[in-house]
């Protein structure tokens, strides 16, 4: 299958209350494509960048910072409506935190999950991305 589905779009309505001045061509996107995400090939890209992180920073990172400002999921793909003032706030130590207590709970993560606690590895990975930045 490839990698973008033909079947699998939309049209975008421009809404008077979207930010026109910032994105003036932003309402003659008129299909996008939903790409299809094969999970191996993700856990596959993803184990590798995080060798290659390991590779040229060793094998901790240390968090310089540890609040960032975080967007509510009903609005954070909904790009019909104004994102007002962020006024969630996440903690890299308490994601991490969660994520190590899934595996001293002593369950199989593999078979019970549960999935959304990957909510807690993307702002981890966003940073050391951002931070090793190679």
């Amino acid at each position: 299958m490839s990698a973008f589905d033909p079947e699998r779009t939309f049209a975008v309505e421009r809404q008077a209350s979207w930010n026109s001045e910032k994105y003036p061509d932003f309402h003659r996107c008129k299909m996008i494509k939903y790409p299809v995400v094969d999970i191996g090939e993700l856990r596959r890209v993803v184990n590798d960048l995080l060798d290659h992180v390991e590779a040229i920073n060793g094998p901790e990172l240390r968090l310089d910072q540890d609040y960032y400002w975080d967007v509510d999921s009903d609005l954070l793909y909904d790009m019909t409506k104004d994102v007002p003032k962020a006024d969630l706030v996440g903690s890299l130590g308490d994601s991490w935190e969660f994520l190590l207590n899934l595996r001293k709970q002593g369950g199989d993560i593999k078979v019970e999950g549960p999935s959304l606690m990957l909510i807690h590895a993307a702002p981890l990975l966003r940073y050391i991305g951002e931070k090793v930045g190679q």
